[in-house]
């Protein structure tokens, strides 16, 4: 219980999530040092144990520390040096996964592109940083050589998604892949010729340095220009640490399910590096989509993953898991978008007839604070909560417009601060200024622009987007994830977003509409009208009264960014001139 003599002090100040955790991690020093070396610790301690497993291509840590010191002599050879940056539009695979390390060793900084970009921005991020190297994965070439001029890289290196498989496999998968014609030769190069570059070369380790960086990732593509988040050493590190230290559910010789990009924050912090720190074995999925997951979790029968809402939503759905215990998964972590409480409630639900032993582990964090900032761990949780800061990670409630840190239970703008932070954006101090503020306690913190509260206990609440609230006509807030948790309620709901657009009866404000996607799995024929009408009499039972939708309106498939994100900006766009029907 908190100390009633303290409860005037800020929240960001009496922490009251540090009660949940062990004892002993609240007083463990998080030692400052390069994520190469808490690689290389992790390999050297567990030389023997499994590392890595891709598509039958298995590695233990000691010998994918010796894929990573070669690779690093290879990139030191093509004189790469302390500073340089290396382009990569790249998948997970364990070619990116092993550059990461290799080049942190030598102090050079992976710039990690998604694939799905267009060739302007590709073209925009690789010479933004001034690369050294571009590094393609061989499928995205041809965007490449629409920019290849431009791109003033030394070399082109080409990837394959089949470097690292097995004879067999890896000659089924050149039969199969449709890469197009590629020029080798001049600037371009294959993956496999970087070993000539490593012959009788000792590349240096690079010590750790206060403020250096281990990758840049995007952020801010479906809004605008994309930032590039600088993720340094202590930030991946320390988010690592918080849940190494946090008394998380694991054993030994346990697997993680990497889905998720290393091109996203949330994919190089929580899907790489902190799962690599813990000492788990990776199976690494370049290329992965929804409906793939029930069938990957029944055949490689993993302990622990991480995926955003929409992943789970399809999960619940899939034929392979019908007859699966699932008692072996310890953790499914969510992050990346806010789940809301309909499909959290049918997710655990879902879990429970499978034996599963835990909750949904619901986390919250931005690219800005290395891919997390609060989870559930285990019984640690609460319902519709996405958890407590990490060790490393103090969070905060302001007032959006005074400033002010608000108490428990008062909604506000969520705030970050700790460690685990960003260095900043890329060459671009102004978007800097705007994300990162110093407060009246002196600190810098993140502002991410969505809107919660911290109850006593210190679990973090989510509400929505502050760009996402819909004003109506007389000023009050509707927040959109308290309807759509209703209508995810419905058993013939499979996705819901709710947008905000013009009102039709006053002069200003919006109303909300819900748009809806059947769930792929009905026999039965739906009478969508039908539908509608119970869906919306469910709204104006459960709803506040303030906070109903206008209408609801059915789409044949759910609009999604580049993360799997509901795409609320295009929703928005196509709803936009909607007249809302009578009831």
């Amino acid at each position: 219980m908190l100390n009633t003599t303290e409860t005037n002090k800020p929240i960001s100040e009496l922490k009251p999530w540090l009660k949940h955790f062990p004892r002993e991690s609240l007083t463990v020093h998080m030692p400052y040092r390069t994520i190469y070396e808490t690689f290389n610790r992790v390999c050297t301690e567990h030389p023997s144990a499994k590392a890595l497993y891709y598509y039958g291509t298995r590695m233990t840590y000691a010998a994918l520390l010796r894929k990573v010191d070669t690779l690093a002599n290879c990139f030191w050879g093509m004189g790469v040096r302390e500073g340089d940056m290396v382009s990569f539009l790249m998948p997970t695979t364990p070619e990116s996964i092993c550059s990461m390390y290799a080049l942190n060793k030598i102090g050079a900084v992976p710039n990690f592109i998604d694939p799905r970009m267009d060739v302007g921005r590709i073209l925009s991020a690789a010479k933004g940083v001034h690369s050294k190297l571009f590094v393609t994965i061989d499928l995205a070439f041809p965007k490449v050589k629409e920019i290849m001029e431009a791109l003033e890289a030394e070399k082109i290196i080409v990837a394959s998604a089949a470097d690292s498989l097995l004879p067999p496999a890896k000659l089924l998968w050149r039969i199969k892949a449709k890469c197009g014609h590629i020029p080798y030769g001049g600037n371009v190069m294959r993956w496999s010729e970087l070993a000539a570059f490593g012959h009788g070369v000792n590349a240096p380790q690079v010590p750790f340095r206060d403020g250096s960086l281990a990758a840049i990732t995007y952020t801010g593509g479906t809004t605008g220009t994309p930032k590039g988040v600088m993720l340094t050493n202590d930030g991946l590190n320390t988010m690592a640490d918080s849940f190494v230290l946090s008394g998380a559910v694991r054993g030994e010789n346990d697997r993680f399910l990497e889905i998720m990009p290393i091109f996203a924050s949330y994919g190089v912090g929580c899907g790489v590096h902190m799962p690599l720190a813990m000492g788990f074995e990776l199976i690494v999925i370049p290329k992965f989509t929804p409906d793939q997951l029930g069938r990957l979790i029944r055949k490689y029968r993993p302990n622990h993953m991480m995926g955003v809402p929409s992943f789970y939503e399809q999960l619940m759905h899939s034929k392979d898991l019908w007859d699966v215990d699932l008692s072996f998964l310890l953790t499914t972590g969510c992050g990346g978008d806010t789940m809301n409480p309909g499909l959290e409630e049918r997710f655990n639900r879902f879990l429970r007839e499978h034996r599963g032993k835990y909750p949904l582990s619901q986390g919250y964090g931005m690219s800005e604070m290395s891919g997390a900032a609060t989870c559930c761990f285990g019984n640690i949780y609460k319902d519709n909560s996405s958890g407590i800061p990490l060790l490393v990670s103090t969070v905060g409630i302001f007032d959006p417009d005074s400033g002010e840190e608000l108490g428990f239970g008062q909604e506000g703008e969520i705030c970050m601060t700790g460690r685990n932070m960003m260095a900043g954006y890329y060459h671009n101090p102004d978007e800097t200024a705007n994300v990162m503020r110093r407060h009246a306690d002196g600190k810098l913190w993140i502002h991410s622009g969505d809107i919660g509260y911290i109850d006593e206990d210190g679990f973090v609440f989510i509400k929505g987007r502050i760009k996402q609230i819909i004003i109506r006509f007389d000023g009050h807030k509707v927040f959109p994830v308290s309807i759509e948790g209703v209508i995810n309620r419905h058993r013939a709901v499979g996705e819901c977003a709710v947008v905000g657009i013009p009102d039709p009866d006053h002069a200003q404000g919006e109303v909300p509409l819900g748009i809806v996607e059947l769930k792929s799995t009905l026999t039965e024929q739906v009478d969508t009208q039908a539908l509608r009408r119970e869906l919306l009499a469910m709204c104006d039972e459960l709803c506040e009264e303030r906070g109903k939708p206008a209408d609801i309106v059915f789409i044949p498939k759910m609009l999604y960014t580049g993360l799997n994100k509901h795409d609320y900006r295009r929703l928005r766009e196509l709803y936009r001139e909607h007249i809302p029907q009578t009831r």
